[in-house]
């Protein structure tokens, strides 16, 4: 980590993910059981200060359909970010679902949402859920 850790969060039922966020900027996803490097990293234009996991997270399931948003897409490696400067952040990391350890995955999390438009620092965020 380049800067201090501010926030980490456990995924609900992938026991081995955590996210881990820090000043320097970026919300890193690790498994407990090859904590040496970063599974990915992503970028949110602020000191990350919450982070907070899709509420669908918490059903323990993976199959597309079961889990799914509107647009058919699995929800299980959404998070929600307040990035301080950076407002906040919605992260995508669709092969978290996928997942397995010693996989080599493409760097293909990234923001797929954001709100900037305050004039002021995002250091709380939460999820309005109605499912």
């Amino acid at each position: 980590f380049e800067a201090g850790v501010t926030a980490i969060s456990c995924h609900p039922y992938l026991s081995h993910i955590f996210a881990v966020g820090s000043y320097d900027e970026k919300v890193r996803i690790f498994d407990h059981r090859k904590i040496d490097e970063p599974l990915w990293k992503v970028s949110v234009g602020g000191g990350v200060w919450r982070i907070k996991w899709h509420p669908s997270c918490w059903q323990v399931t993976t199959k597309k359909g079961d889990d799914s948003d509107s647009n058919g897409n699995v929800c299980s490696g959404k998070i929600l970010v307040a990035a301080m400067h950076g407002g906040c952040r919605i992260l995508d990391i669709p092969a978290l679902q996928f997942y397995e350890l010693n996989t080599t995955f493409s760097d293909d999390a990234r923001v797929v949402a954001e709100f900037t438009a305050h004039e002021s620092m995002a250091y709380g965020s939460d999820w309005l859920w109605f499912g």
